[in-house]
């Protein structure tokens, strides 16, 4: 079984994953129940049968890092980290969360527009990347406070790399 661990309003979770042809099998906070998937009428849309129930869910934006779902009525986010798990940010937020801006690509740093401190907007443009000669533009999602920088102007990055720390403004993420 595959590993991936989240974070919740409650706390970290850890949740392990197997397959088996069209089902699944998981095991969350010590329980073990079977899964099945199907699709469901409207495009992007599943039926999640569950041991006990049937949950719909919907994929509202998938990108390369992080996918948002919508689980009966509940948005979800989860972002990809290192180990290739994904990392849950729930829209509801009790207490500040640790977000990382990572590099989309292998490049070197030529502006940074933010500080240590510095309370970020979404869409607020934190730093740009060149990369053969284009230069990206990387921008917050969300409302946040910029925890730390961890590369200079002038710094050659490699793709996923942590650019910058920053801690999610209670009840924005």
């Amino acid at each position: 079984m595959k590993r991936y661990e989240f974070l919740s309003e409650q706390g970290p979770i850890t949740l392990y994953v197997g397959r088996k042809g069209d089902r699944f099998r998981i095991k969350l906070g010590g329980k073990a129940m079977g899964i099945k998937i199907e699709n469901a009428t409207e495009p992007g849309t599943f039926l999640v049968h569950l041991d006990d129930r049937t949950l719909s869910v919907s994929i509202l934006r998938l990108l390369p890092s992080k996918v948002s779902i919508l689980v009966d009525g509940e948005e979800m986010t989860f972002q990809r980290v290192d180990s290739g798990a994904l990392v849950s940010r729930p829209t509801r937020q009790l207490a500040p969360a640790l977000e990382t801006l990572r590099s989309p690509l292998p490049g070197r740093v030529t502006r940074v527009m933010v500080g240590k401190g510095d309370h970020i907007k979404p869409g607020q443009a934190l730093l740009v990347v060149e990369s053969m000669k284009m230069e990206s533009i990387l921008r917050g999602e969300r409302e946040a406070i910029v925890k730390d920088i961890l590369v200079s102007e002038g710094d050659t990055v490699n793709n996923g790399q942590v650019l910058i720390e920053m801690l999610g403004v209670q009840g924005k993420l």
